[in-house]
């Protein structure tokens, strides 16, 4: 039948491999590695068509699920493969790369939106090369954010397990949701490779938030619905300010509120000229933790 040709790339790619796990790529792509021997082939699929980096390969090749060879860009930082929603299956991955990526893990995701004091956040990895691993480890954190250490020298045996404990400091401007940290790892094993992995990080444990919605009453005018919600035990106090472009900040204060949450709305005139445009929320408590909820949205009619 017609998915007859799908089918045979499917089975000269991955009868008899093992299933080995996925990988987080730089363009958000879906992907499943498989291995067989010391050969991994990955398949990899987006819902968009976009352009994939990859920087774990030694002589990266490509098809589609027809069997057709598929061609792969050049790049400043390295190869990349063009992929979209129909799989695209890639052989000439390093064994080696694809481990050590997938070792990669940090002990916590979600950090409180406290800024100014120090979070830690320790990080493990291992050398999966046959051989002695050194060279360096530098740690990119979300913009504004302070990373210590940020450079990391890195001398492993065979199969050795690392680790290390980062110090993150926030930003009192920085917004909450999620972000990543990016490892950046310079190695020397044999021969010389560069390869990045990135994890995720979220500012905020989501006891307490702040939910935001926009739309334009009968008046024009735009009107900005600010849900702050407490789930916590405790009593909560916030200053907030609603940043418009090329207009003064209007401010609230929600007072001691209870676990539940508040509803405040900002009544914006003239609203059709701010469709489109970036509003911006911060609160900052009062007492307490000192949390800071900073939240960016677009406004919407």
């Amino acid at each position: 039948s017609e998915l007859l040709l799908p089918w045979r790339t499917a089975a000269l790619s991955l009868s008899g491999a093992r299933y080995l796990g996925t990988l987080r790529l730089p363009g958000g792509s879906e992907n499943r590695l498989f291995v067989r021997g010391k050969k991994p082939v990955a398949v990899v699929w987006n819902s968009v068509e976009t352009t994939e980096p990859i920087d774990f390969a030694d002589d990266l090749h490509i098809s589609n699920v027809w069997g057709r060879a598929g061609d792969v860009v050049a790049g400043p930082h390295g190869p990349s493969i063009k992929v979209g929603p129909l799989p695209t299956f890639v052989w000439g991955l390093n064994d080696a790369i694809v481990r050590w990526k997938m070792s990669v893990a940090v002990d916590r995701e979600r950090l409180p939106s406290v800024s100014g004091v120090p979070h830690y956040v320790r990080v493990k990895w291992q050398n999966h090369f046959d051989q002695s691993a050194g060279g360096t480890l530098h740690v990119v954190g979300p913009a504004g954010w302070r990373v210590s250490p940020d450079h990391i020298d890195l001398k492993m045996a065979a199969g050795e397990t690392s680790q290390q404990t980062l110090e993150l400091t926030v930003p009192s401007t920085a917004s909450c949701g999620p972000d990543s940290l990016r490892f950046d790892f310079d190695v020397q094993a044999g021969r010389h490779y560069q390869f990045s992995v990135s994890r995720p990080i979220e500012l905020g444990l989501g006891d307490v938030a702040l939910e935001l919605t926009s739309h334009l009453n009968s008046k024009g005018d735009l009107e900005v619905e600010q849900r702050l919600i407490n789930r916590t035990d405790d009593r909560v106090s916030f200053r907030c300010h609603l940043s418009i472009p090329n207009r003064r900040r209007m401010r609230t204060q929600v007072f001691k509120l209870p676990p539940g949450d508040d509803v405040q709305i900002y009544r914006l005139p003239g609203g059709e000229e701010l469709l489109g445009q970036p509003l911006r929320v911060q609160a900052e408590e009062v007492g307490g933790q000192r949390r800071n909820l900073n939240y960016t949205f677009v406004a919407e009619p």
